[in-house]
């Protein structure tokens, strides 16, 4: 990557991250922060699981993958993994790049811009002997870009760790944001 390229996705992340905290600081207080990636040899056995999955999920148009914009050729990155404190729990942060030609969603997209690339989250549990449980689609996040991989991820980033406690579900309770100990035993889990 150029280093103009690179000193203007850290501009747009600086301002991104800027207009989150315009009146309210909205990024997870000192003593409810966490994260864990766990150990590198789970995280890469996990990922392996992960990727097999979000292929799966892609190729068959299912949960967040519409055929309308995803096929087969369509490129998965997972970017971040993160384990609740017992490991039992995971968020995989996911980037996928689909061609602007399958994108009906015209609105979405800038036509001198080839590609789109989209970031959300899947959150899952594990069982007892380390195997995938659940896995699911974290409806809240979803981030588009016509630009690339790189400006997609920071982007799911920054929402992930200092937006998403600006939302609230139907009965008004607030969600936190992934880097919050307290996301690991939220509603969103039941």
């Amino acid at each position: 990557m150029d280093m103009p390229k690179l000193q203007l996705i850290i501009l747009e992340c600086i301002i991104l991250i800027s207009i989150f905290n315009c009146t309210t600081d909205y990024s997870t207080k000192k003593e409810y922060k966490y994260l864990n990636s766990e150990d590198v040899n789970i995280r890469t056995i996990d990922s392996t699981i992960f990727a097999d999955t979000l292929r799966y999920l892609v190729d068959h148009n299912k949960v967040a993958f519409y055929p309308e914009i995803y096929d087969k050729e369509a490129k998965i990155q997972i970017s971040r993994i993160l384990y609740s404190p017992d490991s039992s729990k995971f968020a995989v942060f996911v980037t996928v790049k689909t061609k602007r030609s399958k994108n009906k969603y015209s609105f979405e997209v800038d036509p001198n811009f080839p590609n789109y690339y989209y970031g959300t989250i899947f959150i899952g549990k594990k069982g007892i002997t380390g195997q995938i449980a659940s896995f699911r689609w974290l409806r809240l996040v979803n981030i588009g870009s016509n630009k690339d991989f790189e400006y997609a991820t920071i982007s799911l980033n920054s929402f992930a760790f200092v937006g998403l406690s600006q939302l609230r579900n139907q009965q008004g309770k607030n969600y936190y944001n992934l880097d919050d100990i307290r996301f690991w035993d939220h509603f969103h889990w039941e």
